[in-house]
Formats: C-alpha cells, sequence, structure tokens
C-alpha cells in the first residue's frame, strides 16, 4: 500500500481556482460570440449579467450550506436536506452537469488551443494530454 504525502495532493480550494478558472477562462473567449451568433442581437449582455448573478446566488447557498455541514460533502448533506431519493437523483443530476461541463471546457481549450498555438495538429492529440 502506497502512502501518500498530503503535499502531493490538490487541496479543495485549489481545486476550486483551477475549475473556475477553467470555466471563465473558455467562457471569455466562446461566450459573446456564441450568445450573438443564437440571439441574432447585441442586447444578450443582459442575459450574461443575470445568468452570472443566478451563479453567484447559488454560489453563495452551496457556500452557506457547505459552512453548516462542515465535515460533510454535499452528496452527503443534500440527501439530508431534502430526502434520500431526491438528493441522489440532485447528486446524479450534479455528476452529469460536471461531466458534461467538463467534456464542454476540454473540447473548448483543444479548439483555442488548436486555432492559435499548433495549428495542424489533430484535435485527439491536444485533447489526450490534457485528459491524462
Amino acid at each position: 500500500m502506497m502512502i501518500s504525502n498530503p503535499k502531493d495532493r490538490i487541496s479543495t480550494v485549489q481545486a476550486v481556482i483551477f475549475i473556475v478558472s477553467y470555466i471563465i477562462a473558455i467562457g471569455i473567449l466562446t461566450l459573446p460570440r456564441v450568445t450573438v451568433e443564437e440571439a441574432n442581437s447585441p442586447d444578450v449582455w443582459i442575459t450574461v449579467i443575470i445568468g452570472g448573478l443566478i451563479a453567484m446566488i447559488a454560489g453563495i447557498v452551496l457556500g452557506k450550506l457547505c459552512q453548516q455541514f462542515p465535515e460533510r460533502t454535499f452528496y452527503q448533506f443534500s440527501q439530508d436536506i431534502v430526502g434520500k431519493v431526491i438528493g441522489w437523483l440532485l447528486s446524479l443530476l450534479i455528476i452529469f452537469y460536471f461531466l458534461t461541463l467538463s467534456a464542454f471546457e476540454i473540447r473548448v481549450l483543444a479548439e483555442v488551443t488548436g486555432f492559435y498555438l499548433l495549428e495542424d495538429t489533430p484535435t485527439w492529440a491536444i485533447i489526450m494530454p490534457m485528459m491524462w
């Protein structure tokens, strides 16, 4: 059995910063073009602000819940709050959301990297090192 050094682990705060940085970076690169193309209007900044406010409120609520249950994960305390079955379904929904989001983030990051840095490199060759 291997004993891992605590310094070799990524803390929760480091993981959150890492994920949020990727989401913001990709969002800034793709959000304006995609939203204007879909809406056919330059007034999409209003929906971006509303979406940002909703995300911030959800983050604050989740942060307060994490403070209420300091030694438990989201998956554990969600079952206590809304019930076992609904908490389990909510946990599956969150897992599916983050799997989908991570697939999207990796794909967009690979496209941006290929467009700006590695022009003739196949997309799979850019994605594989990121996933490793």
